[in-house]
């Protein structure tokens, strides 16, 4: 009875270790999501103050990474506005499981942490999707962005140099009258 109620402890905090893990990977991707949402604004308007006076072709394929970014910031809203997880049996449980058996009450625990597990599985899968998504189009949009910006600096268009006039004064003294 003993061995069984030390395995039943065991596993009971193997679930909650891995629903406390599952928690923390999901606010961290909020958190990070933010962090992107963030990087993604502050950089478009620098990219295309980086782009005054460049070529017409250049201008036109800049739509391509400040699409993405926009795109990134739209995904990474949906992050952030996801579904909470469970986490465990609630606390209206506590009052049903005050007189029951240690034994018993871990039992419960353990059932309620795997079924949180299994409920948070289709949420977390959900949101690492958009995040994973969201990670490589701003990767890519930073890269082409860049990109733009370094062919810019080298191959700007030239200005049109206005010509200088100049004006001839004739001041020799050997001019008659």
């Amino acid at each position: 009875m003993k061995d069984k109620l030390g395995t039943v402890k065991f596993l009971a905090n193997k679930s909650k270790e891995l629903i406390e893990k599952q928690v923390s990977s999901y606010r961290q991707q909020n958190s990070y999501a933010g962090t992107i949402i963030g990087i993604s604004a502050f950089f478009i308007p620098l990219f295309l103050n980086g782009l005054e006076g460049s070529f017409k072709w250049i201008q036109v394929a800049s739509l391509i990474p400040i699409g993405l970014f926009v795109w990134v910031m739209l995904l990474m809203l949906g992050v952030l506005r996801s579904r909470p997880l469970f986490q465990a049996f609630s606390v209206d449980k506590y009052q049903q499981l005050v007189n029951k058996e240690l034994q018993e009450v871990l039992v419960f625990e353990l059932g309620a942490n795997i079924d949180s597990f299994r409920d948070n599985d289709s949420i977390t899968r959900g949101v690492s999707r958009k995040f994973d998504l969201g990670i490589r189009a701003v990767t890519f949009a930073i890269l082409i962005s860049t990109s733009l910006l370094l062919i810019n600096a080298f191959f700007k268009p030239k200005k049109d140099i206005e010509p200088i006039k100049v004006e001839l004064i004739n001041s020799h003294p050997h001019d008659t009258q």
